[in-house]
């Protein structure tokens, strides 16, 4: 056999980016330790610090990325599959969508800028109400209400609360020129 260079495929190696026949066909073999698989992914990507891995594990699109707070931006990034989970039939998304959530809070105060390396299981003791407080008095103001809005809590306390810190730093900034 000649040598051209060409990198023989390997029809054992179902990707199934690429939507391969066999891929599905080792997808249903396995049917009854989806459920599990796609549990244990789930969970997997919740303890993991590192955006990527969580993607990879979690198969979400990478334009959900950690670039400046883009994390919480459009519900149209928010959108995830995961391939697995897309053969189940009755499969309760909800806890799915809820790691999911979690993550995409998780990764925008794990930013250097706002530097709260929150484990998952430190959030959901902390509870994501704390959190918002904890970002208002490090005066975060902006990525706690885009928190907020995301996890549909009321803003009310953070628009009063920043609107009270630009007057006051206004004021002083007054008194410091007389």
């Amino acid at each position: 056999m000649r040598y051209t260079g060409e990198k023989k495929k390997n029809t054992n190696d179902a990707q199934p980016q690429k939507k391969s026949p066999k891929a599905d066909e080792n997808i249903r073999s396995i049917k009854g330790e989806l459920v599990i698989a796609v549990d244990h992914c789930s969970e997997a990507a919740a303890h993991e610090f590192n955006p990527y891995y969580q993607r990879m594990l979690l198969k979400v699109p990478k334009s959900c990325s950690n670039e400046q707070h883009s994390v919480l931006l459009t519900k149209k990034e928010s959108q995830s599959a995961s391939f697995g989970k897309c053969f189940l039939d009755d499969y309760p998304a909800d806890k799915f969508v809820e790691t999911c959530q979690t993550l995409r809070v998780l990764n925008a105060v794990r930013h250097y800028e706002i530097g709260i390396p929150l484990t998952e299981a430190q959030y959901r003791r902390l509870t994501p109400d704390v959190l918002v407080n904890r970002l208002i008095n490090r005066h975060h103001h902006l990525i706690a209400l885009r928190i907020a809005e995301y996890l549909g809590m009321k803003t009310d306390r953070i628009l009063v609360h920043w609107a009270c810190e630009k007057v006051r730093v206004q004021s002083k900034q007054t008194n410091k020129k007389k």
